[in-house]
């Protein structure tokens, strides 16, 4: 399944090998409910939808966050304990957003958390600008990573000198060699900590520069391979948009204690062009790219070779 904000959400049907436009939507984040069989998307400017199949078709509800206006409808997704309790996240303009928005759309920048049934909220509760008990959220400017340990009610900054005008993306790596990491790529540096951001780990706070393919722009996804590649690389950082001028954008390997000690050439880039996108599934990487679909990387010694482009199309996320 692939969401794509100026094309709406796709689905592959393996047994016809056809792609189907399923919402016609400008759609943002995609999460599937494999447990209920439940789809969450967010759009631009037509807040976030619930689908699910009956019969042969595809049923959609509409969910709206009352007295605010819709921007970009970031992230919706269920508590994990509970699927009638939403998290649900959006941004009331382009900044430190990856997604193709008309020109002169605004909203409200905000985080929430509620009990949706039968059509209504039950205990909501929002929070302005930019989750189970402990959770976190990416949030601009001064306040950078939102921390809640209430479910939602209230939040504070989850660190403790952390250095970031603004925080991107907050990643959790599933696996590899940094699994079970918290990885938070910020326009100031890119941080990690290994228990939840309680601490983070001391000598990673790093930016990638011109290496000789010309400057990055945003740091956004981070993955980690199941192996160390060519005997130093265990971690995996996309760069893109914005702005959207830079040269450097892609994906680059990290040498993480390369870093931790102090040296120089710690990055190499592993595929140019620009990256939102990370996903590690052996010695694969999925990469979901700003501007031509989802590439499969070899991550074996001796191979730097694009496997397949899945879908030639500008994606807004992909993966999930």
């Amino acid at each position: 399944m692939l969401s794509n904000s100026t094309s709406g959400l796709w689905v592959y049907w393996f047994d016809s090998g056809q792609w189907e436009k399923i919402l016609d939507r400008n759609t943002t984040k995609i999460y599937v409910d494999t447990e209920n069989d439940r789809i969450y998307v967010g759009t631009i400017g037509d807040w976030f939808y619930i689908g699910w199949i009956e019969g042969d078709e595809w049923v959609w509800e509409q969910i709206i966050i009352p007295g605010l206006e819709c921007g970009v409808a970031a992230i919706i997704l269920p508590d994990p304990y509970d699927s009638n309790r939403l998290w649900l996240g959006g941004a009331g303009s382009t900044g430190g957003t990856p997604y193709k928005v008309p020109p002169g759309l605004s909203g409200n920048s905000f985080i929430a958390v509620g009990w949706y049934v039968n059509g209504e909220w039950r205990g909501l509760k929002i929070k302005g600008n930019w989750r189970v008990s402990i959770a976190y959220i990416a949030q601009a400017g001064k306040d950078n990573i939102q921390k809640t340990v209430d479910g939602g009610a209230t939040w504070f900054p989850s660190y403790d000198e952390i250095y970031a005008d603004t925080i991107n993306k907050v990643n959790y790596i599933g696996s590899g060699l940094w699994a079970s990491g918290l990885a938070v790529t910020c326009v100031s540096g890119t941080q990690l900590s290994m228990d939840l951001g309680e601490t983070w780990v001391e000598g990673l706070d790093f930016t990638i520069g011109d290496i000789g393919y010309g400057l990055p722009g945003y740091q956004w996804a981070v993955a980690s391979p199941e192996t160390i590649l060519e005997g130093r690389y265990d971690l995996l950082v996309a760069t893109g948009y914005p702005p959207e001028q830079m040269g450097g954008n892609g994906v680059y390997a990290v040498d993480t204690s390369c870093l931790i000690g102090g040296g120089s050439r710690c990055f190499k880039l592993l595929v140019p062009g620009p990256a939102y996108d990370l996903v590690v599934n052996g010695s694969i990487l999925y990469i979901g790219r700003m501007d031509s679909g989802v590439l499969a990387y070899d991550l074996l010694p001796g191979s730097s070779c694009i496997l397949r482009v899945y879908l030639v199309m500008k994606l807004a996320l992909i993966f999930f």
